[in-house]
């Protein structure tokens, strides 16, 4: 191929911090590396995250250009304090109600359309890739392929578009006239598009069930481990030969608490040697102060310990010198793979999988992780199992999730 420019339109990038920025920061890497200059058009973003992938983009063949949204940055900005949270909530509900009703980028077609098509233009490029959430960010890229129809355009999409709960009606959209729109952009954007990337096979199975007539366009590439991250890392060795050490790191929105919740609930009818030798640490954004009540005996104990967010530089070691890795899929999403769980796979941890099945409940299940759903019986039994040393030990042939290996799935896909 003679020209190696790539171009990729996201709202999500470093230093922009968040799972959302991730997917993007290690591709980018790794397409420079296979001698591509990547140029990334992304939402401008004042601040320094401390939890950003921003050096993994710092290389002079990855080219950073902002676009400015219409949506207010700091409503985007994580605050600590409770009043400012709040002002921030109710700011974000009154907007995403009445004006922003899809997403954060749905009136960026301007800025988002002429700054891609100047840099199109100014370096030949043919493949370009659109990485939503935001949704508007796939539906507005559309329109290159309109202008330009030689490019190659392939769109990311990440999320599990019209069924994915804000996109619901009645529910999540105000009104049917929202879903309509909703639901023609989704069509617009794989009727004008070359591929359409999920980021598992689940998703990538339902897309076809419902545009049957496009189904060669949809491919599943999915997140994946940086084997860079590896390098930094201290080798495990245990700390505490008494205690078994589980952690979970990562958010407890969407009804993943109740998996949290099922355990500790386990854990208050456990025998106090049982409680003796385990330690449970999970590092969160979840408000503590609504669990302190019922399961202050626990945290008393330190059984459980609840902890703050961690930077990703720092995040490897901690889950590192733990025995088990807890992974939770919440109970409407369980077709996701969450970013954490490649964190796990990367170290080789022994996992314990809660999720109302779908595919990596079904892999790791394969691998002799320990899976189970959203029942306490369960939960007990898989407990029990890990603080009686009766788990198997996994496989962990997670060859297909390696970064490296991801990467070269999408350069077959460019012209």
């Amino acid at each position: 191929m003679d020209n190696k420019h790539v171009l990729i339109i996201v709202y999500k990038f470093p230093p922009r911090g968040g799972v959302g920025s991730r997917r993007w920061a290690k591709f980018s890497k790794y397409l420079s590396r296979y001698g591509y200059k990547v140029h990334v058009l992304k939402g401008y973003y004042p601040r320094i995250d401390p939890a950003s992938w921003v050096n993994d983009i710092q290389d002079n063949n990855i080219v950073v250009y902002d676009y400015y949204s219409k949506f207010p940055n700091f409503l985007t900005y994580y605050s600590k304090g409770v009043f400012a949270s709040l002002l921030k909530r109710i700011f974000n509900f009154l907007l995403n109600k009445f004006f922003f009703y899809l997403d954060n980028c749905q009136y960026d077609q301007n800025e988002i359309l002429s700054k891609a098509k100047t840099i199109i233009m100014q370096n030949n490029i043919k493949n370009v890739i659109a990485s939503g959430h935001p949704v508007s960010i796939n539906y507005i890229s559309s329109y290159l392929k309109i202008d330009m129809p030689n490019i190659n355009l392939i769109q990311d999409f990440r999320d599990n578009w019209n069924d994915d709960i804000p996109y619901i009606f009645p529910g999540g959209l105000n009104s049917f006239r929202q879903k309509e729109k909703s639901a023609y952009m989704e069509w617009f954007v794989i009727n004008h598009s070359d591929y359409i990337v999920n980021v598992t096979s689940d998703i990538t199975d339902r897309l076809k069930s419902k545009f049957k007539i496009y189904s060669d366009k949809f491919k599943t590439i999915y997140n994946g481990f940086d084997t860079d991250e590896a390098v930094v890392n201290i080798p495990y060795t245990r700390i505490n030969d008494k205690k078994i050490k589980m952690i979970y790191a990562g958010s407890l929105g969407f009804g993943r608490i109740n998996a949290i919740n099922l355990i500790m609930d386990w854990l208050l009818k456990a025998s106090e040697c049982m409680l003796s030798s385990i330690e449970i640490n999970i590092y969160t954004n979840f408000n503590v102060s609504l669990l302190e009540k019922k399961y202050h005996n626990l945290i008393i104990k330190k059984v459980i310990n609840f902890f703050g967010f961690i930077p990703p530089d720092q995040i490897l070691n901690i889950i590192n010198s733990h025995d088990y890795c807890i992974s939770i899929n919440a109970p409407q999403y369980s077709y996701a793979f969450g970013t954490k769980i490649f964190d796990y796979m990367l170290l080789n941890k022994k996992i314990i999988h809660i999720s109302n099945g779908g595919e990596l409940f079904d892999l790791l299940k394969l691998n002799d992780q320990l899976v189970c759903g959203f029942n306490e019986y369960e939960i007990g039994e898989l407990m029990e199992q890990v603080i009686n040393g009766n788990a198997k030990n996994s496989k962990n042939n997670y060859d297909q999730f390696n970064l490296e290996f991801l990467t070269k799935q999408y350069i077959e896909l460019f012209k």
